[in-house]
C-alpha cells in the first residue's frame, strides 16, 4: 500500500531550497588535472594582442585556470580577514573581492580581481574582455560591494569611455596583478607603459565610485607594508636553521 504524505509533511518545491554552498576539495587527481592546466597555458603558444585578453588555445586554458583558483584559492583566502590583508605584493598582486549581483539569477557573486586606486576611486580592469560574468552583471547593475584589504565599501560601477583614462587605470592595475600577464608572454613589472597599453588596447575599464574617496591603506598597491611578513618569515626561517644546526 502507498502512503501519501500529508500537505504539511511535504517537502518545499526545489526551487524554494537553497542547497549549501560547498566547495570541492583537492584530491590528487584535482591537483594533477589542475597542474596540466598551467603547465598548458605557460606552453602554450604566445598570443596576439586581443581587447578580449587571449585568444585560442591560450585563452581556454588561461579562463579554465583562472577559474579554479579564483573559486578554490583566492575567494577563501579572501575572505579570511587576517590572511586576505597580507597576500598582496608586487610578485603575488593586490587583491580585492567584488560582490556584484547576478544579471540573470539576481543572487550575489563574488570574484577576486587586481586593482588600482586613483584619485580616490577604485579601477578595475576586464582581462578577458567584456564577456567576464562579473563585467557583465555589474553593467545590468551598477551597485557593488567591494571588501579591500581591511575593509569594505558600496559603492557604483561604471564602464570608463575616456580613452586616456582608461589607458592610465589599465596600466596601474596590471602593475598591480603580479603574475596575471605572464600567460600573455609579458612581465608586468619590467614592461614598459607603452608596452602595455598597446597589448591592454580595448579591454574594458570599470570606475567604482564610492560614496567619499578612497583613500590607499597600509594594505593596498604602493604602500611597502607587504614586506613585513616577508622579512619576518625570513628571520623565523633563519632562526629555524641556526637552532638546528646548534643541535
Amino acid at each position: 500500500m502507498v502512503r501519501h504524505r500529508t500537505a504539511s509533511a511535504q517537502r518545499p518545491p526545489p526551487a524554494a531550497r537553497r542547497p549549501p554552498v560547498r566547495r570541492p576539495r583537492m584530491t590528487r587527481l584535482t591537483a594533477v588535472a589542475v597542474h596540466r592546466s598551467y603547465a598548458g597555458v605557460m606552453t602554450a603558444p604566445v598570443t596576439v594582442r586581443s581587447s578580449q585578453g587571449p585568444s585560442g588555445q591560450a585563452r581556454d586554458l588561461t579562463l579554465r585556470a583562472f577559474t579554479w583558483g579564483n573559486k578554490n584559492v583566492m575567494l577563501p583566502m579572501l575572505e579570511n580577514r587576517l590572511v586576505g590583508a597580507w597576500i598582496g605584493s608586487p610578485v603575488n598582486g593586490y587583491f580585492l573581492r567584488l560582490t556584484t549581483t547576478g544579471r540573470r539569477s539576481g543572487l550575489p557573486r563574488q570574484t577576486p580581481l587586481n586593482y588600482a586606486i586613483l584619485d580616490g576611486r577604485v579601477y578595475l580592469l576586464s582581462g578577458f574582455g567584456r564577456q567576464a560574468d562579473w563585467y557583465r552583471n555589474l553593467v545590468a547593475h551598477p551597485q557593488v560591494s567591494v571588501a579591500l584589504p581591511g575593509r569594505d565599501l558600496e559603492g557604483t560601477a561604471e564602464p570608463v569611455d575616456d580613452p586616456a583614462e582608461a589607458e592610465r587605470a589599465a596600466v596601474a592595475v596590471v602593475r598591480n596583478s603580479g603574475f596575471a600577464l605572464v600567460f600573455e608572454g609579458m612581465n608586468p613589472l619590467t614592461a614598459t607603459d607603452e608596452r602595455l597599453r598597446v597589448q591592454l588596447a580595448g579591454r574594458p575599464v570599470v570606475r567604482i565610485t564610492a560614496s567619499e574617496p578612497v583613500r590607499p591603506g597600509r594594505h593596498d598597491p604602493g604602500s611597502p607594508f607587504w614586506l613585513l611578513p616577508r622579512t619576518l618569515g625570513v628571520l623565523a626561517l633563519l632562526g629555524a636553521a641556526r637552532a638546528l644546526r646548534r643541535r
